[in-house]
């Protein structure tokens, strides 16, 4: 009975001891939570820019989790790339316009510096898209920043003269050339359309009186009779080809006009006037002082030295088509040739829709073209080139030819590929970009001393160029005729050959006129 009482008492003593020692025991805190401080900025950069411009924002307090950063560009929300507490990575929103750049976290807000916004500019349209030196161009568009604007046009830079935020007018400098406008500004460069630069063009006559005949003389007094290929010797003399008079002239800077070769009809060798020729057609020179003639109705190339001393290096006289050396090959109406680096003739064999190559020595092959009179591309002779008439060659050994029935100008590249480099193959009038351009019947072509290409296109009655991409009319407004001037005013009657002196003067077998013609491109 004793023992029960202690255990009870025992029990009684622990439990009072554990209230008392559990009622005087201090309660555990609860955790401190610190207030979140608010974000700064101290930097911005870059501090202008265009939309999607990557700019990193320095400060404090940034919150390292992306999504819990709200950054705004003068009120318009901003794509975070990547979060630190004091760095943050942000692309700017479209259309953002000028204005503070903000950061927004859990801790508050903070506005910082200005971002300058600008917007990429866009041209719409030029007016006029053609025009001559001095003339004032419109160039339509938005977002110019006017008082930060350049403008090229062909690379070229030129005079605004007036820039709002949509408008900028420029001033066309002389001899700016054609190709493309671009406009430069603080939010960044834009191409626009193609300029199409005017020359001022000068039509004159340096020899022929108008009427078919057979006189030397000078000027107006020399008479010529179905004149076609013409080449200039190293002293600007001009060496002009006469189909019916079956002579080969020459022309002097003064306009004087004696026959260098050739009298009556027929193939015969011999020096000057006792030689012969039957239709010569096409001319070229070496630079040594001789000259190389198609002779289209013997079927001939003959060489003029000179002093007049004319011998026959490749052809049969009798038309057909064949490669070999010397007489053993034939040529179906060769009417044009030109040389290539290796002083090798490449002759337009015209009615064997072929280019044939001769070697100074007679050797003759075949160069381009398949025998069809259509027009496919391809390399050398597995391409279809048509008729052939006028044929040049550039600094880079490309090749230029007249698809004389096709309405097309042909290049030739160094590898052999052959396609179409202006013309759309339609027999009409069309001025504009190359490949939708339209040229009624190409003869003569020559390469200025801008680069540009200068085309007789005949039965329209123009002279034609084609300079970056665009074909445009600089002479002749497409009337038969005889008339001298500005270009847009002057008349030509078949003009047939091109060829270039020294000064860069362009120089027209004008055919049916019976007349050289020069034009001077400022």
């Amino acid at each position: 009975m004793k023992r029960i009482t202690y255990s009870l008492l025992a029990f009684c003593f622990v439990a009072t001891s554990a209230m008392i020692f559990s009622s005087c025991k201090e309660k555990d805190p609860d955790p401190v939570v610190l207030p979140l401080e608010p974000p700064t900025i101290t930097l911005i950069s870059p501090t202008k820019g265009t939309a999607a411009t990557v700019v990193t924002i320095t400060g404090t307090n940034f919150s390292a989790t992306t999504a819990s950063n709200v950054v705004k560009f003068n009120g318009k929300a901003a794509t975070v790339n990547s979060a630190t507490s004091n760095q943050l990575v942000v692309a700017v929103p479209a259309d953002a316009g000028t204005g503070k750049v903000s950061v927004i976290t859990d801790g508050g807000s903070v506005e910082g510096p200005e971002f300058i916004y600008f917007s990429v500019p866009n041209v719409t349209a030029i007016d006029p898209a053609s025009a001559k030196f001095n003339a004032s161009v419109v160039i339509s568009g938005t977002d110019f920043d006017p008082a930060s604007v350049t403008v090229k046009i062909n690379d070229k830079p030129v005079t605004v003269t007036a820039s709002t935020a949509t408008q900028l007018t420029v001033t066309i400098p002389k001899g700016l050339g054609t190709g493309q406008v671009t406009v430069l500004t603080t939010g960044g460069n834009i191409d626009g359309p193609i300029f199409n630069y005017v020359p001022i063009v000068t039509v004159s006559t340096l020899a022929g009186s108008g009427v078919a005949g057979f006189t030397d003389g000078t000027g107006t007094g020399a008479q010529f009779n179905g004149i076609t290929g013409i080449a200039f010797d190293s002293q600007d003399n001009l060496y002009v080809c006469e189909r019916q008079n079956h002579r080969v002239r020459k022309i002097t800077t003064d306009g004087v006009t004696s026959t260098f070769a050739g009298s009556t009809q027929g193939s015969s060798d011999g020096t000057g006037v006792l030689a012969q020729f039957n239709v010569p057609s096409g001319i070229t020179a070496d630079g040594q002082g001789n000259f190389y003639v198609t002779d289209a109705g013997s079927g001939k190339i003959r060489k003029i030295t000179a002093d007049g001393v004319v011998t026959t290096i490749a052809g049969s006289g009798t038309p057909g088509f064949a490669d070999g050396v010397g007489a053993a090959a034939s040529f179906n109406f060769p009417t044009n040739l030109t040389m290539d680096v290796q002083g090798d003739l490449i002759v337009a064999d015209f009615s064997n829709n072929r280019l044939r190559r001769v070697t100074t020595s007679g050797i003759v092959t075949t160069f381009a073209g398949n025998g069809s009179s259509d027009f496919v591309e391809g390399n050398g002779t597995a391409a279809h080139i048509g008729s052939v008439w006028g044929i040049i060659r550039d600094n880079r050994s490309n090749f230029y030819f007249s698809n004389f029935s096709g309405g097309r100008i042909l290049k030739m590249n160094s590898l052999g590929d052959i396609a179409s480099f202006a013309g759309d193959g339609t027999s009409a009038f069309a001025d504009g970009a190359a490949q939708s351009a339209k040229f009624i019947s190409t003869y003569g072509i020559v390469i200025d001393k801008n680069g540009d290409f200068i085309v007789c296109d005949g039965l329209a009655n123009r002279i034609r160029r084609i300079s970056n991409g665009v074909v445009s009319t600089i002479a002749g407004d497409g009337t038969a005729g005889l008339v001298n001037g500005d270009g847009s005013v002057a008349r030509f009657n078949l003009p047939f050959g091109l060829a270039m002196n020294s000064k860069g003067e362009i120089f027209v077998s004008d055919r049916t006129n019976h007349a050289i013609r020069k034009i001077v491109l400022e």
